[in-house]
Order: structure tokens, then sequence, then C-alpha cells
């Protein structure tokens, strides 16, 4: 059972229910919620007169400045080098020929799809004969690439990566 207060309002001269400082609620929150709001208005406009408070806000608006001016100049860096496909593909090229010796149409073409499971996502070269000879190139995914340098495929992986250097051997012959 809840007992409530009832008292003359201050502020209104009404019978209400009591909220605070013998006042309605309509009242109290007319009469103190403005006082609060100029206070604290009156406050922020004495501080931002204050010269540390300018210099803090000069500072501000200059890195807001210096930031807008950063942003355009590396849209205009990402225009000159990124904007340009031609570009990522000499670079690209230049990167394949330096490791594998490969032109990067034949890169592409190993690298299409993991050779045990099919995975496309990312696939990374492996040589079967463990020397840097282009010849036996294959595309594995992350995951069997590095199972293999662990020993860790299973027999049937084993027997299919057999069979492909079986199948290379003859394409040769």
């Amino acid at each position: 059972m809840t007992i409530i207060q009832v008292v003359d309002c201050i502020g209104c001269g009404k019978i209400k229910e009591h909220f605070a400082k013998n006042l309605c609620k309509p009242c109290y929150y007319r009469k103190y919620n403005k006082t609060n709001k100029e206070h604290i208005n009156k406050q922020h406009k004495e501080y931002n007169q204050r010269p540390e408070a300018k210099e803090r806000k000069r500072r501000y608006e200059g890195k807001r400045y210096r930031n807008n001016n950063r942003k355009e100049y590396f849209k205009q860096q990402n225009k000159r080098y990124y904007g340009r496909p031609k570009v990522k593909e000499q670079i690209k090229e230049y990167q394949v020929k330096s490791l594998y010796g490969l032109s990067l149409n034949k890169y592409k073409k190993i690298v299409e799809k993991c050779y045990l499971c099919g995975f496309n996502r990312t696939v990374d070269c492996h040589h079967l004969n463990g020397k840097k000879d282009n010849s036996r190139l294959i595309g594995l995914c992350p995951n069997h690439h590095r199972l293999l340098h662990i020993n860790k495929l299973n027999q049937t992986e084993m027997n299919k990566l057999k069979q492909y250097e079986v199948n290379k051997n003859e394409s040769k012959m």
C-alpha cells in the first residue's frame, strides 16, 4: 500500500500530490529545470570566453581542416596509383615473373582452384618436387598447402598428387 502525500502547491496554489520542495510535479519542473538550463548555458558561455578554450577551439578547427586536406590528398594518391588497372596488372605480372618465372596467364591458370578440393578463393602455388622447378607447380588452398608441408595429408590426397605428377611426366614425353 502506497501513501500519497498531498500538499498545497506553493507554485500554483492548488492541492496536489507532493513532488518536491512543497511543489507539484509540473511546477517543480517549470521552476527548477529552467534555472538549471540557464545555469548550464551561463557556465558554458563563461567557459568559452576563457583564452584556453578559445585556443582549444582554434586547434580543433585547424585539425579538422588538416584532416579534410589529408583525405583529399589520399583520394588523389589512390586515383594516381590504384585507379589504373594496368598498373596493378603490371605489378602482379612482375611479381609472378620474379617469384615463379611464369607468365601471368600461366600463373592464373595454375591458381584458378585448389587441385585437391576445388577451393577457389585463395590458392597458393606449390612446387611438387621441392626444388624451384617451375614445370611442377600446382595450385593448393592454404589448408592443403600447410598439410602438405607438415606431412599430414591423408592417403587419398597423396595418391591424387602422385597421379598428377605421373600425368605431368607422361605429357612431357
